[in-house]
């Protein structure tokens, strides 16, 4: 679970099957809730992805 601002975040490592994925639930102040889901073997392009944005930040 991440705490940003006025935000939560929850990244979980769920199966099903067709095999593992990732789901990232973001749930602002005001209750409304979004959900991406990513198959697990995408996980190194989501991690690069981010730490290139990382210089710019």
């Amino acid at each position: 679970t991440i705490h940003a601002r006025q935000r939560t975040f929850y990244i979980d490592l769920k199966e099903s099957g067709h095999g593992k994925f990732f789901k990232v639930s973001e749930k602002s102040r005001g209750g409304q809730k979004t959900t991406i889901m990513f198959d697990s073997e995408d996980l190194e392009e989501f991690i690069k992805a981010f730490e290139s944005m990382r210089e710019f930040v």
